[in-house]
């Protein structure tokens, strides 16, 4: 997951931040395309996190086919709490409270 930039924390921006990325074939992120974000720091903290990311290959594959590239969008939540703590988080978690850790 993204890191919440304390420069954000202390300027109490919070918020969805909406990212489009490509992975090739091998599951490596080849574009990260920030849609929306609560500013520069947390912008560049999800590009940072997100050009990390090593997706399975397996879900690149058409059924009985070759490997592709894959598209999609990626939604982050950061949020501040009452005692201005960050926390990031994805939209399963902000909905059920569930981890679900990237691959």
């Amino acid at each position: 997951m993204p890191e919440y930039p304390e420069e954000s924390i202390k300027r109490g921006s919070k918020g969805l931040a909406v990212v489009q990325l490509l992975y090739d074939e091998t599951g490596v992120v080849t574009h990260v395309k920030v849609l929306e974000a609560p500013d520069t720091y947390i912008r560049e903290a999800v590009t940072a996190a997100i050009r990390q990311w090593i997706f399975e290959p397996s879900h690149a594959r058409t059924p009985n086919g070759p490997l592709i590239k894959i598209q999609g969008k990626l939604t982050f939540y950061f949020v501040i709490s009452d005692r201005g703590e960050g926390k990031v988080e994805n939209p399963k978690q902000f909905k059920e409270g569930a981890a679900i850790p990237p691959k």
